[in-house]
């Protein structure tokens, strides 16, 4: 039987995940620490080896990348799979480029959990799991580089310093700004902003 841990400091979120990961397709034992510290002790003694780990980027205390990065160095052959309420591109980048399998969004369907989790465990990574800006970057039709482009211009860049940024003339950033309001139905950057941020993209 294959065995789980999950990281995560919201208890409900990973008593959901330990139920529905015990039984049905997974079955698989699930070990919770809802603590970075204990968990990063556990770790290090040995004591945790699993085949997953199910991560939450964001944990008080704890540095998303980083401890990625202390899961990879101590478990080499075991899958890191983020799941995240934040569905940031950069974040997303950050944790793959640190050593993960694969980022998903908290609101994903419980089946494509599942679905990721049970690839995962056989040693794939799954080509339709939606990511963590997936479902809501689909809903708007967007790139990934226009959700780059967006986020930047969310943190009060200009087009000149988002075109050095992605490497990029600043043409290109005005062509991806026209899509970008043209999908969300604005006519501006303010506009585009506003919606992006209720919509939870940046």
């Amino acid at each position: 039987m294959n065995t789980i841990c999950i990281i995560d400091d919201h208890k409900l979120f990973s008593n959901g995940l330990e139920l529905m990961l015990g039984s049905g397709p997974v079955a698989a034992t699930c070990l919770a620490f809802d603590d970075p510290d204990v968990f990063i002790k556990a770790l290090a003694t040995g004591s945790v080896a699993p085949d997953l780990f199910i991560i939450d980027y964001y944990i008080p205390g704890s540095h998303g990348p980083d401890l990625i990065r202390q899961v990879r160095e101590q478990e080499p052959e075991s899958r890191i799979m983020i799941v995240s309420a934040s569905i940031n591109p950069v974040d997303q980048k950050l944790a793959m480029e640190a050593g993960a399998d694969l980022f998903m969004s908290k609101s994903v369907d419980p089946s494509c959990l599942v679905e990721a989790v049970t690839a995962l465990l056989a040693g794939e990574v799954p080509a339709s799991a939606q990511t963590a800006n997936g479902a809501l970057s689909k809903k708007f039709d967007l790139t990934p580089r226009q959700l780059e482009t967006l986020l930047l211009v969310s943190k009060g860049f200009s087009n000149k310093e988002i075109a050095g940024f992605l490497d990029v003339s600043p043409e290109t950033v005005k062509s991806h700004l026209k899509d970008i309001f043209l999908r969300f139905g604005v006519a501006n950057r303010m506009e585009a902003i506003d919606m992006a941020r209720n919509n939870g993209l940046v």
